[in-house]
């Protein structure tokens, strides 16, 4: 007999070891020997001297392993595929022994390269969930023990007794009389009760009779590592075969877990310390539905709706029933508005334990940023960020954007109706309902449940022999690429981040930016060109499915991406389905779109050096003379790194740089031929979206070469396109708050007039235009609309006139956001402290917005810049005259 079991968590620790946790069960400690590589060094070359100095690298690490006893005896090898790797497989522990040039970290990738990942489901012998529950048995013993501890003892003696205790047990055997006598010669246990050294006594016979019953699985009871004074039960096991062997979970698995969807509210957010005073929660159990909310206020109902209302008398007290009630219902998978609320639980008074041994949530800034947060034993899934795949193409990833609303209250009304009457709370009750079944809604979204089910697809069957957490694909489609990885892991005996031009440094993830937007206007320039400006009626947004350019170069790399683009492939019909399986293709071509833009760059360099003309600082040019030395040796360097640039490629994808071009313009060609042979205008054009009018029927015919995302009735295309989505503008923010690129003061004056554009009211628009530049004319606008915010650094900026030697007054409204060391304007009396922008340092003053002398003339040219390029399509003439 055996138990299938969810893992839930695959990592290795910081002492080196391999700790898998399994759904409700807790999780078990393997010893590992991890796979360490050195640095490259060197690459196969035929220049002799090179070779010479590639050889000599290895054997120099070498021998420093060799040398070493503690090093020399673990197995070794030499990989030489492009690169020269020196790997050594040993355990963690002995890192610092390591010569300079081995690559330290790493550990849990590799782990999860090879073993079952969270999500997928592991076979349990009997023995194995024999210890496992045995151990929640002891856990509860312990529980116990320590609470008849804290209440005999005072607190500061509690925790030292049962420390004490601990080790008594575990620096002595024998019997029961002879642990009493060495009791007695302890302070601290002689006045001890006889009960509790009894209780500890039977806590210990209980971990040796559980030993005695197992075999290959050990119950241990010892000390942390880190904290000689913790002892902690943990179950081991030398063998972890059995974590090779897993299988994926199905849709109908997956939904049918007992899912849990919170959402919480601050409407006082922007005080000092304010509270959370309202959480809404919803949970689906096999068909069963809790809908509850959570507040610190007094309602005159005892629900709203469906939704059982809970006073609590503040909000530690608040969140402590709230944590109470999730650990009774025990739910499998967590979901938030945003993944944040969780941390803003975390860091409430009484913290949010609702974790694996009631632990709060984790919030690991090792790991990337949208994958940092999760709860121990459950599933964590954030339908942000899923939405941030399934619906790029949208305006924003806002809830409202997935389910399709617009959202009836602000901040600052949120504030009011919290801070007003009875009534104006039950409006928040009301909304914070709505917004909880709103998140819940895309839970039971057929769109969901089909990605859903690409993500099982992706997680498991598209690799022949590993797995992919299904947590991190739903939340970063990169994520794909760990089967890449692993590939040129094996390939080349070292992960492809650490080699050159891939380091993961700010720099170079600056390099991929500036290549992945130069491929993208790359394949922009392939489409044909056409432009309609002004306002525009059904219009059908597609996009160019990038992934599909690299189809053939990325199946040579494994049957596994092969497969992938067969699976996809089924559902042409299905297009907002084929488009989210497109960012996974996309993904799966990062690595060749970051070449092949750097490639491209590197080529417009190179051309640039044999051109005629070389460029003037003042826009000109001028003949190139060709009389110094120094232009043919930066040609021929230049000329070397194109020529290292494109045997590298050839040796990373086993296809010529020249060969991937071929397709890309085929691909190119084939999209231009079909917008032609259809009629299509394109109107505008952002990124890989284009925005085309004409016979919609034709899009989605399943061999179209471009995937329709969305239909716009309206259009306005100026400097920017222009469309209204769920109460929101594009390329347009419209907030109660100033944002760090708009002040409140732009927001309403630009987005009055795009709505008017949008309605085609011409007359009004004009009006609006001049109300706006009249306004600032008479300086007749309160400081408050005229101020721009960084919200991540809580940090201000207003154009100013020449007051603190500066066009733009950088401030904080608060002193306790000065950062160390706070400095003094003694000319002007403020304090500040000193920050980098661009690579300048800037002052960061203290003060208010009474303080500013604001430069209405700085205002005056922005908001007339921005909306004479919005105008012109329908007002060029007009606006002539200014």
């Amino acid at each position: 007999m055996s138990l299938e079991a969810i893992v839930t968590r695959l990592e290795i620790t910081p002492n080196g070891e391999l700790y898998a946790g399994f759904r409700n069960l807790g999780g078990i400690f393997f010893p590992w020997k991890n796979l360490f590589f050195t640095k490259s060094l060197g690459t196969n070359s035929g220049d002799f001297n090179s070779a010479m100095e590639t050889n000599l690298n290895y054997e120099r690490v070498r021998r420093q392993i060799k040398d070493n006893a503690a090093l020399r005896n673990f197995k070794d090898r030499l990989k030489t595929t492009y690169y020269w790797i020196y790997q050594l497989f040993a355990p963690i522990n002995i890192k610092d022994l390591l010569p300079d040039e081995f690559i330290i970290g790493g550990y849990t990738p590799k782990a999860r390269y090879q073993l079952a990942n969270p999500g997928t489901f592991v076979s349990l012998e009997d023995k194995v969930v024999d210890a496992l529950q045995s151990k929640k048995i002891i856990d509860g013993k312990i529980f116990e023990l320590k609470s008849r501890i804290n209440t005999a003892r005072k607190k500061s003696y509690a925790t030292r007794t049962f420390n004490i205790l601990n080790n008594l047990f575990e620096n002595y055997s024998g019997n029961f009389q002879q642990i009493l006598e060495k009791a007695e010669l302890n302070i601290i246990l002689k006045k001890l009760d006889v009960g509790f050294i009894q209780s500890m006594m039977e806590i210990s016979e209980l971990v040796a009779e559980t030993n005695k019953r197992l075999d290959g699985v050990s119950l241990t009871y010892t000390h942390d590592s880190k904290n000689r004074r913790s002892h902690f039960p943990r179950v081991e096991m030398q063998n972890y075969d059995f974590l090779k062997h897993w299988r994926k979970m199905t849709a109908d698995e997956f939904f049918g877990m007992k899912w849990l969807f919170i959402d919480i509210e601050i409407p006082n957010f922007r005080n000092e310390n304010a509270g959370i005073t309202w959480v809404g929660i919803k949970i689906y159990d096999n068909g069963d539905v809790v809908n509850e909310i959570y507040t610190t206020h007094s309602l005159q109902e005892k629900e709203i709706g469906s939704y059982k209302i809970f006073k609590s008398d503040n909000p530690a007290a608040l969140i402590e029933k709230l944590s109470t009630k999730i650990n009774y219902i025990n739910p499998d998978v967590v979901v938030s508005y945003t993944n944040f609320d969780l941390v803003e639980l975390k860091e409430s008074e009484v913290g949010f334990p609702i974790g694996e041994k009631e632990t709060n949530p984790l919030f690991k800034v090792t790991t990337p940023f949208f994958e940092r947060i999760s709860v121990k034993d459950r599933l964590v899934i954030d339908f942000m960020r899923w939405q941030r795949i399934a619906r790029i193409f949208d305006i924003n990833a806002k809830l409202e954007m997935a389910v399709g609303f617009e959202k009836e209250l602000g901040y600052d009304e949120l504030e009011a109706l919290e801070n007003g009457s009875i009534e104006g709370k039950t409006k928040i009750a009301e909304y914070l309902a709505s917004d909880v079944d709103r998140l819940s809604s895309i839970f039971l979204l057929d769109e969901f449940k089909k990605c859903t089910e690409d993500i099982l697809w992706i997680s498991a069957e598209m690799c022949n022999d590993m797995s992919i957490n299904i947590e991190r694909l739903f939340h970063n489609p990169n994520t794909i690429n760990d089967i890449q990885e692993r590939n040129y892991l094996i390939k080349n005996g070292i992960f492809r981040s650490e080699v050159p031009p891939y380091f993961k440094t700010k720099d170079n993830q600056k390099k991929e930016k500036n290549s992945g937007d130069t491929f993208e206007q790359f394949i922009n320039d392939k489409i044909i060109d056409s432009n309609v400006e002004g306002l525009v009626k059904d219009v059908h947004k597609v996009y160019i499915p990038i992934g599909d350019f690299f189809r053939r170069q990325l199946a040579l790399q494994s049957d596994d991406i092969k497969r992938f683009f067969e699976y996809k492939d089924q559902f042409r019909d299905d297009k907002k389905r084929l488009f989210f399986l497109e960012q996974y293709a996309k993904s799966l071509a990062r690595w060749m779109i970051t070449d092949i833009g750097s490639f491209i760059r590197e080529k417009v360099e190179l051309n640039g050096m044999i051109s005629p003309f070389e460029p003037l600082p003042n826009g000109f040019f001028r003949e190139r003379k060709f009389l110094n030395p120094d232009d043919f040796k930066e040609f021929f360097e230049q000329e070397g790194k194109l020529r290292r640039h494109n045997n590298r490629f050839s040796a990373n994808y086993k296809v010529g740089i020249q060969n991937v071009f071929s397709e890309i313009n085929r691909r190119a060609e084939e999209i231009n031929k079909f917008l032609a042979k259809n009629n299509f205008q394109i109107v505008a054009r952002e990124g890989y979206y284009l925005y085309l009018i004409g016979d919609e029927s034709a899009l989605l015919e399943k061999d179209s070469p471009v995937v329709a995302v969305d239909k716009i009735p309206k259009l306005y295309n100026a400097d920017k396109p222009y469309y209204k989505k769920h109460g929101f503008i594009s390329h347009m923010r419209i907030e109660d708050d100033p944002t760090y690129h708009l002040c409140v003061f732009e927001m309403d004056a630009l987005g009055d007039i795009i709505n008017h554009l949008l309605d085609g009211r011409h007359e009004l628009t004009r009006l609006r235009f001049d109300i706006a530049l009249n306004d600032l004319r008479k300086c007749d606008i309160p400081v408050e609309d005229l101020i721009f915010r960084n919200e991540s650094k809580e940090r201000y900026f207003a154009f100013t006139k020449d007051g603190y030697k500066t066009s733009k007054t950088h401030f904080v409204l608060e002193g306790r956001f000065l950062r160390d060391p706070v400095l003094t304007d003694y000319e002007n009396e403020l304090s500040y402290y000193e920050n980098s922008l661009s690579g300048k340092n800037i002052r960061i003053y203290h003060l208010d917005f009474g303080s500013l002398e604001i430069n209405h003339s700085a205002y005056f040219s922005r908001i007339f810049e921005r909306g004479k390029r919005i105008l012109a399509p329908v007002m060029e003439k007009q606006l002539e005259i200014f």
